[in-house]
């Protein structure tokens, strides 16, 4: 990467929290507009009933806003909003960012010089981590991989004073070489909502590049958890909890598609559906792991 002010294509995938959405958009703009960069926003609408896109476009009309039919959600939102992105390029990088993610101006910046340094070196990947509202505690951030054989074996990486090695990562706030982006042809679509970020880190790793979490934290971001549904008969839990958004193939796909060891892949897809069966029969309560199964369609 040049010594140039890079490019920065920002990929936001949003629906119905307009009160959210508005003003987390603004303090983004903002810092990036004080930062060491140029950049468009392309924002995703999943066809949203408080028509938080029309808004957004009233209250920023330099954004590039879509409007899709309502059935993306997160994952697939994030696709759409990356392919309309790409043709209104060349960028040099593309930032990964969810709308509940309130920043900091000054870690914003910061992030955009230290994700340029980086790249000098080779292409690099810097995740900005999140702290909760009430307290000092990392709702989102990297990963780092603590099984050769489990791909879903993960350890939170906190951020620190020095940027810290990761494997995969919450795409909160994620700057990725364009060159990357785009040879991946961005998320995987075959997941819905959850396991579109792991899924790219993931990628990026197998790619030989580097990914960092980036010093401090980049904003605030309360982490949420989804349940499967639970007050219904076993049928309908059945069927509410193996398909959908949810569906444990997306969880199946991610496992193979990392996969170091098949035997051990095998047995970890044996386990995993197993247990979700277990969950679904007993009517136990239960959370979806990983950051991004919190995040709203």
């Amino acid at each position: 990467m040049t010594n140039t002010p890079p490019r920065i294509a920002v990929l936001v995938a949003c629906f119905n929290r307009a009160a959210i959405t508005l003003p987390n958009i603004a303090a983004l703009e903002a810092a990036l507009e004080a930062a060491a960069c140029t950049f468009d926003i392309h924002l995703l609408d999943d066809a949203s009933p408080d028509r938080t896109g029309e808004r957004v476009k009233a209250a920023h009309p330099r954004i590039n806003v879509v409007v899709s039919e309502g059935d993306l959600f997160w994952n697939r939102g994030m696709q759409r909003i990356f392919e309309e992105a790409r043709r209104h390029g060349p960028y040099d990088g593309y930032l990964l960012y969810n709308d509940d993610v309130a920043v900091d101006p000054a870690a914003v910046a910061r992030a955009v010089a230290l994700w340029s340094e980086l790249n000098r070196d080779g292409p690099a990947t810097l995740i900005g981590a999140t702290r909760a509202d009430a307290e000092p505690r990392t709702t989102y951030s990297g990963y780092r991989l603590t099984s050769r054989h489990r791909v879903l074996s993960l350890a939170r990486v906190v951020p620190g004073d020095e940027p810290r090695r990761c494997d995969t990562f919450n795409a909160n706030f994620v700057l990725v070489p364009a060159a990357t982006m785009e040879d991946l042809d961005g998320t995987d679509p075959f997941y819905w909502h959850s396991f579109g970020d792991i899924d790219l880190g993931l990628s990026i790793r197998r790619r030989g590049e580097r990914l960092f979490v980036a010093p401090g934290w980049i904003g605030r971001c309360d982490d949420r958890a989804v349940g499967v549904p639970s007050r219904h008969g076993l049928l309908r839990r059945l069927r509410q909890g193996l398909t959908g958004r949810e569906d444990p193939r997306q969880n199946v796909y991610l496992i193979w598609k990392h996969r170091s060891h098949a035997p051990g892949a095998a047995l970890a897809i044996v386990g995993l559906l197993a247990k979700r069966l277990w969950v679904l029969v007993s009517n136990a309560p239960h959370v979806m792991p990983g950051g991004p199964d919190a995040k709203p369609g």
